[in-house]
């Protein structure tokens, strides 16, 4: 009885199969949302590049969790994409860390920040230990970023597929979400490095007149670098889905940089309930 339930369940299957066209996911510059995105992303990448010279990196990680409710937003209005429960509430403890973050700030605020002793940074043996250290990482998560979007496959509703098939690509999804966080947060820190070793050495020797030519380079470096890592998300992944462990991963990243980098620890619970988050979010 039960081989002959699965025989015709398999046959079912492949019927089904059979009268289905194959699915494909949109390409990635047909989708509205990824415009709005590269505004967003380019003005975001302004708005760091500026912050940079005045507040902490840690705070500034913090308050890129305030563009979760903005993509969630634009996803239910221009693609249909809504929110789970629990993606809801995720999203909504999201902001209220971020704001508590920004508002009570970080513990080397009181200090003057990192900026007195950033030229000494770069010759420091700690520096080099940390580009040391880190930079094989990146070239890991790059190499484990550009594999998972050759070979993944978007999961739908429509397609059936077994069970250890949705196992292995919601797993896929999970590590490829985690290298291009990676990337993202060591790029973030290398840019936070270079702004503001760069407005030091303006002000330092006076050189005003190379402000506009550095600024425009850092910004538009950041801006495609951003624009990349969102791009190879949103051309397989679901936007709803996996911006908000994304941006969390990125916080997570960021503030871990900027602790080793320029020796700045945001709020002990807030880097606690983003790991909660996290977790509740992506086992959603």
């Amino acid at each position: 009885m039960k081989l002959d339930a699965l025989r015709i369940e398999a046959k079912v299957q492949q019927m089904i199969l059979m009268d289905m066209d194959e699915w494909e996911p949109p390409p990635v510059y047909k989708r509205r949302l990824v415009g709005l995105a590269v505004v967003f992303y380019v003005l975001s990448a302004v708005f760091d590049f500026w912050s940079l010279v005045y507040i902490s990196m840690s705070i500034r990680a913090c308050s890129s969790g305030l563009t979760v409710p903005a993509n969630a937003a634009v996803a239910r209005v221009m693609l249909g994409e809504g929110l789970s429960r629990a993606q809801t509430v995720g999203s909504i403890l999201i902001v209220l860390g971020a704001v508590s973050a920004m508002a009570f700030g970080s513990s080397s605020d009181d200090g003057g920040g990192s900026d007195e002793s950033i030229a000494g940074l770069l010759s420091s043996a700690r520096f080099i230990t940390f580009v040391a250290a880190t930079f094989p990482f990146y070239l890991l998560a790059f190499t484990v970023s550009k594999w998972s979007m050759r070979t993944h496959v978007a999961i739908d509703d429509h397609i059936p597929v077994s069970q250890a098939q949705v196992h292995k690509r919601r797993l896929r999804r999970a590590v490829a979400l985690l290298a291009l966080a990676f990337l993202g947060g060591y790029q973030s820190a290398v840019t936070a490095l270079a702004g503001k070793f760069g407005a030091q050495y303006i002000a330092m020797d006076g050189l005003a007149t190379y402000q506009p030519y550095l600024c425009f380079s850092i910004v538009i470096v950041s801006s495609l670098m951003q624009l990349t890592f969102m791009s190879w998300m949103m051309r397989q992944f679901d936007a709803v889905v996996c911006i908000p462990p994304y941006q969390i991963l990125l916080m997570l990243f960021m503030v871990s940089f900027g602790a080793a980098c320029f020796q700045e620890t945001c709020l002990a619970l807030v880097s606690k309930l983003l790991l909660l988050l996290l977790t509740g979010i992506m086992s959603s």
